[in-house]
């Protein structure tokens, strides 16, 4: 991912590692954010739906953002994902944030991990989480996306890196 794997630049600019949106079959409201970001001037702001939000996308489309490979990765050994994260609510933040390998249009190829908010152990500062993956095969295009009904969460800079700690 490009800076990082950081927002600064958008999607199609640029050689190799790219990030996108998705049309997504779960209504989460997504916005890029300029100001405060934990690496560069954007992330991404992950905010529960609006009441009666539709859906945007059919089933299988599950990933709000994606995030495209110049090389794959051959996944032999586990991966280990490493992200900022904060808490932009005043309350605990309630739902899950799921990982999956992705193939063209943001459709799930395979689910990689899906971790409740709670486990993150967020505050109102930036902090880096690390998540392990254990994919089968090459990945090309991973993807994420947030379920549930109260959270404001952002995020920035994913990279992968040593095993977590």
């Amino acid at each position: 991912m490009q800076h990082g794997g950081s927002f600064e630049l958008y999607p199609g600019v640029g050689q190799g590692d790219s990030w996108d949106l998705c049309a997504s079959r779960i209504p989460v409201r997504l916005t890029r954010e300029e100001g405060a970001a934990s690496d560069g001037l954007y992330y991404f702001r992950f905010e529960s739906p609006l009441p009666g939000m539709p859906p945007f996308a059919p089933e299988g489309t599950d990933a709000q953002l994606a995030f495209f490979r110049g090389e794959p990765i051959v996944a032999d050994a586990p991966l280990y994902l490493y992200f900022d994260a904060i808490n932009l609510s005043a309350t605990s933040p309630s739902g899950e944030l799921s990982i999956a390998k992705l193939k063209p249009f943001c459709e799930t190829i395979e689910p990689l991990a899906t971790i409740p908010l709670a486990d993150l152990d967020l505050t109102g500062s930036w902090e880096t989480r690390c998540v392990e993956l254990k994919p089968v095969g090459e990945i090309l295009t991973f993807g994420m996306w947030m379920t549930g009904m109260d959270f404001a969460i952002g995020l920035d800079a994913f990279r992968f890196g040593p095993p977590c700690h």
